[in-house]
């Protein structure tokens, strides 16, 4: 549970499931449905916490897939 969060897209307060804060707005919180569902500007990038008081992960930009920054895609290697 993300307790003390509220979600700036749907409003739910201490949501269930991962808190994703956006990196480029100030105090913007999104909960994961709202996430998945492309809430808020799908080019600014996100830190994911699957719980409250755990280190985050910068996600990149939803445009760009969201992975982990410095993660590769997933999928077979080219093979040239």
């Amino acid at each position: 549970q993300q307790t003390g969060f509220t979600c700036d897209s749907c409003y739910t307060r201490n949501f269930f499931g991962s808190r994703f804060n956006c990196v480029d707005c100030a105090n913007y919180d999104l909960c994961m449905k709202c996430y998945d569902d492309g809430a808020h500007d799908m080019a600014h990038r996100f830190r994911g916490f699957k719980m409250t008081g755990t280190q985050g992960v910068l996600l990149q930009p939803r445009s760009n897939g969201g992975q982990p920054v410095g993660s590769r895609p997933s999928g077979k290697p080219s093979t040239g």
